[in-house]
């Protein structure tokens, strides 16, 4: 008899498991295939262009270090 309870345990446990998995997931929202990937690659191409920005920024800020060390160099000699 031990092991009947044993069981429910057990199904109770991974029921709780299956219901936690599914909070970190996307759920359906009730668009179609096309829309939900149309969805995802305005996502996708509004986050090329802010890891594209990204990339330029910091050559931007080095180039302007190399000038400012020129300048302090020229100066000094």
């Amino acid at each position: 008899m031990t092991r009947g309870n044993q069981r429910e345990l057990a199904r109770q446990k991974n029921m709780k498991k299956q219901g936690d998995s599914v909070k970190g997931k996307r759920r359906d929202d009730g668009l179609s295939a096309a829309a939900c990937k149309q969805r995802d690659s305005e996502i996708m191409q509004q986050k090329q262009k802010k890891a594209n920005e990204k990339k330029e920024e910091p050559k931007v800020l080095c180039s302007e270090s190399l000038l400012f060390e020129e300048k302090n160099q020229s100066i000094s000699h």
